[in-house]
């Protein structure tokens, strides 16, 4: 076990555009599939899982690469977006950005940018047309990015999206390659460890959330990505698969 509570699942998939264009069409004809209905549920146990009935600054984390926490935090944004919130995505994995190209935005300004008192941060949100859904991205690289998280000034940064918007998504670099999401969850309301279904180890994912500072009250809980058709269908017993 891995003293997480299980916050739900999303379902394998053999899409291979996780552009957020396709995304959003693919969720909005599609309210009732697997995919849908797990990205609402997992809302809705976010919310009883901290009795936070509107969380506000939500990371996403994981152990190691490819665990597919990206693909996860453009999907959930379109789904709450399509819910009618008011969302903005952060990519803070300034180490291997993957948001801009999802939206296919540019890949500055952003986060590091705003950080080094390069610019503001109300100039380097972006504005995805399809979904509504805003961005702030990585931003330009540089030496030292984690020194910048360090430096506290992130704080105004989620304090400022939070007033502005219902709902922040924060994409962070794995727990296990940097310190980064250690430094992040400091400012969020929660977060969620994503894993990959049968593939990540329980020993790595323990390893991962135990690094966290009082990780009991900063992770609201695991969620399982790429789980098998034949998991979803036992999962489900109406609607789409």
């Amino acid at each position: 076990m891995t003293g997480l509570q299980l916050l739900g699942f999303i379902p394998f998939t053999k899409r291979k555009n996780f552009k957020a264009e396709a995304l959003y069409n693919y969720l909005s004809e599609n309210p009732r599939s697997a995919l849908s209905r797990s990205l609402q549920s997992l809302y809705t146990a976010i919310s009883l899982t901290k009795n936070l009935s509107t969380p506000k600054v939500l990371l996403l984390t994981s152990s190691e690469k490819q665990e597919g926490k990206s693909a996860i935090a453009v999907s959930f944004a379109i789904s709450r977006a399509l819910a009618g919130q008011k969302v903005i995505v952060l990519d803070c994995d300034i180490w291997l950005p993957s948001i801009h190209s999802s939206f296919n935005i540019k890949l500055s300004p952003g986060v590091i940018d705003i950080l080094a008192g390069n610019c503001s941060i109300d100039d380097s949100i972006q504005h995805d047309l399809h979904s509504g859904v805003d961005i702030i991205p990585a931003g330009t690289s540089s030496n030292n990015p984690s020194d910048l998280l360090l430096s506290g000034d992130i704080a105004p940064i989620m304090q400022h999206l939070s007033e502005k918007y219902d709902l922040v998504i924060i994409d962070s670099p794995p727990a296990l390659e940097t310190h980064d999401a250690r430094i992040l969850a400091r400012h969020v309301d929660t977060a969620i460890f994503v894993a990959r279904f049968s593939k990540t180890r329980r020993a790595t994912i323990l390893k991962a959330i135990q690094s966290f500072p009082e990780y009991e009250k900063r992770i609201a809980g695991l969620l399982l990505n790429m789980v098998g058709n034949t998991s979803v269908k036992k999962s489900y017993t109406y609607g789409e698969s």
